[in-house]
């Protein structure tokens, strides 16, 4: 067994020790109750005493998700702080907004906190968007499938392979490659730090698709995106 075998990280030891204790009484008082509930049924009781019981377990099995969230909330945060700084400074941000069809999200951090046009958004599993507008402490992110959003990407295989990324269908993304080195399906591809924006190095996805655009004289790179704006609570801003 390895030294460090079973040993928590402080930030691991400290959620557990808050939630754990939480989450193990609520669901044992949840069972209790519901065992009560069940067992009512047998011997005499108003209708207001199983009323009153049925609701009691309602709010635990409330508050018993509410801690659940929690704990979910908490494992993002955790897989946040982990992520690489990418060599910037970076602003902690929550997702406050998500509009899909407008491939764009609201985040809660804005001028106050020096956030300017331009700066990367990531999760923990890569680049999610670009900033477009700044308010005093709000700002609204471009996803990275949205159409209007072209950036540069690199292939990571055997030979790093450049072309331009922006959204396309489906989930996807699409890269435009003009050079002519190997690309192929389950490569992985990152930004190209080719812009001074946005560095070098950010996970952005897996080519899922290789397809020959003869009309424009291009390859075509069909890009399965890494991360979900959907499931994200929590943000990283790149300055």
């Amino acid at each position: 067994m390895s030294r460090g075998a079973g040993r928590l990280d402080p930030l691991t030891g400290a959620v557990q020790a808050t939630v754990s204790p939480v989450t193990a009484a609520i669901d044992n008082a949840a069972r209790v109750v519901g065992a009560l509930v069940v067992g009512v049924g047998d011997g005499p009781v108003t209708a207001r005493e199983l009323a009153r019981l049925r609701a009691l377990e309602a709010s635990w099995s409330l508050y018993a998700e509410r801690v659940r969230g929690l704990e979910r909330d908490l494992g993002e945060a955790r897989r946040l702080l982990g992520t690489p700084d990418f060599g910037r400074s970076r602003v902690a941000a929550r997702v406050v907004g998500y509009f899909p069809y407008q491939n764009r999200v609201t985040l809660l951090a804005g001028r106050g906190q020096r956030v300017e046009p331009g700066m990367p958004v990531v999760t923990a599993e890569g680049l999610v968007g670009v900033v477009q507008t700044v308010g005093d402490d709000r700002c609204q992110a471009l996803l990275v499938n949205s159409p209007a959003l072209t950036f540069g990407g690199l292939t990571t295989g055997q030979v790093s392979v450049p072309g331009l990324l922006k959204g396309h269908s489906l989930g996807r993304l699409v890269m435009d490659v003009v050079d002519t080195g190997p690309v192929r399906p389950g490569d992985t591809v990152e930004t190209s730090g080719y812009s001074d924006a946005i560095p070098r190095g950010i996970p952005v996805g897996t080519v899922v698709e290789v397809v020959q655009d003869r009309s424009y004289g291009v390859r075509r790179v069909f890009v399965l995106p890494h991360a979900r704006i959907g499931d994200a609570s929590q943000v990283w801003i790149l300055r």
